[in-house]
């Protein structure tokens, strides 16, 4: 006779893994080339703007410089609404900026209260193939090019930048990147929009929203690619 199965259904099962890729910023070209040379198809990023601050109008300056004409590049703002008078002249001067040069953006008309709500409707408003979040200074969009090549490469599902000033562990830094956990140099996140999703949908009904999102990405068994600085 058969050995009786005692395993119990409802044990939990391995221990979901993250994996990390890194590599060096700028380093080789073929990767480079996997997100530029897409024939008749723009590789397509949305840089979320979750809350509107005084610092809002230079990092959207920041991104239409750097943006890469290969890429297409768009913007979605969370609206702060009428009750901030700071945050609504920031939003319109915003506004004029990409109005003049006709350049694609949204704003998420949706009362805001806290960063994780605003990066949740800001990637629910978006159809972009990836999303970027920008916290605490743009010196690392610089790396996205030839990260977005390495994603392609690797299949990996989360890209960070922050030329690794920082020590902690690498969702840890994911965290810090997307503004859910205090500070960190600056940093650049590139999600997959359907990680994204799952990664901030509905992410402010945790008590503590940094801590749920490190769990939701050991549940996704994420790859990171972790873009070093060069040597």
């Amino acid at each position: 006779m058969p050995e009786p199965d005692l395993t119990d259904p409802t044990a939990p099962g391995p221990a979901a893994r993250v994996e990390v890729i890194a590599v060096t910023a700028g380093h080789g070209p073929r990767p480079v080339e996997l997100a530029r040379r897409r024939r008749g198809l723009l590789t397509s990023l949305a840089v979320l703007v979750p809350s509107v601050d005084a610092a809002t109008p230079g990092l959207i300056r920041a991104v239409t410089g750097w943006a890469p004409p290969e890429f297409r590049v768009e913007v979605v703002v969370v609206d702060p609404g009428p009750g901030d008078p700071a945050a609504r002249a920031a939003l319109d001067e915003v506004a004029d900026h990409l109005d003049a040069l006709a350049w694609p953006w949204a704003s998420v008309p949706q009362p805001i209260l806290s960063r994780a709500e605003g990066l949740d409707a800001a990637v629910q408003a978006c159809s972009s193939e990836f999303v970027i979040a920008v916290h605490g200074g743009t010196d690392h969009l610089g790396d996205v090019p030839a990260g977005l090549g390495h994603l392609w490469a690797e299949g990996a599902d989360v890209l960070i930048a922050d030329g690794g000033g920082d020590a902690r562990p690498v969702l840890e830094r994911v965290a810090v990147g997307l503004g859910l956990r205090a500070g960190g140099p600056g940093t650049v996140v590139v999600l997959r929009r359907w990680v994204a999703r799952f990664l901030l949908g509905d992410l402010a009904l945790a008590l503590d929203p940094g801590a749920e999102l490190l769990e939701r990405c050991e549940l996704l068994d994420l790859t990171v690619l972790d873009v070093q600085p060069p040597t």
